[in-house]
């Protein structure tokens, strides 16, 4: 009985303790940075649904970076922060995340630091399949990571404070590439064919895949 009793107060202390440096820290502020054609960056407040339009084959498009704000009470300290992302073709399967370190860029006051990137340069426009961009719609899933002493907190669709990574309600947006040499899923009626010309691997099965002919 007295172990049982030892247990409960030691989990009731670390509840506590937790829940008192959870609450000394937070972020707040997220935004996403992209640039298209020859304009300057754009920077987005992070929500869902966001579209981005139709990008035609030659044109700019670049994720930047982001832009989060965090932090603390006295005792705890802001360490830095992250941008994770994750792009695909709609209807195929989301790759893993890939994160973009978001470096110091100001004291916005005493206990708030903003981190922020803005010259990333990853190109939305040349995502890769089987070694050729294709014409079509895609999804951009990300979320943030804010990182202080203790360890992380996360921000994404609907919450700020998850202390693990998402694995759903991510920020979300799309856009649509179009003017590009390949289609796929049978979007042309030139003849299909089951391999891409200077392309890295071959579709097989019921995909169609094609080039379109000038």
């Amino acid at each position: 009985m007295r172990s049982l009793l030892r247990i409960l107060v030691f989990f009731q202390i670390f509840f506590v303790m937790t829940q008192g440096l959870f609450s000394d820290t937070g972020n707040y502020g997220p935004f996403l940075v992209t640039r298209q054609g020859t304009g300057n960056d754009v920077y987005t407040a992070a929500t869902t649904g966001t579209s981005f339009g139709t990008i035609t084959a030659g044109t700019t498009w670049l994720l930047e970076g982001g832009e989060l704000t965090s932090w603390r009470n006295a005792g705890e300290s802001r360490n830095g922060a992250n941008l994770w992302y994750s792009v695909y073709r709609q209807g195929s399967t989301r790759p893993n995340f890939t994160s973009i370190d978001l470096p110091f860029s100001s004291n916005v006051s005493a206990n708030d630091i903003k981190w922020q990137k803005s010259d990333a340069g990853f190109n939305l426009a040349g995502i890769q399949i089987f070694g050729a961009t294709y014409n079509g719609t895609y999804n951009l899933d990300y979320y943030f990571q804010a990182i202080f002493n203790w360890g992380s907190q996360h921000n994404r669709s609907g919450s700020s404070t998850d202390t693990t990574a998402p694995t759903s309600n991510f920020y979300g947006a799309t856009y649509t590439l179009s003017g590009f040499d390949y289609y796929l899923d049978g979007a042309s009626s030139t003849t299909t064919q089951t391999s891409v010309n200077g392309g890295a691997g071959t579709l097989t099965g019921s995909v169609g895949i094609g080039k379109f002919v000038s």
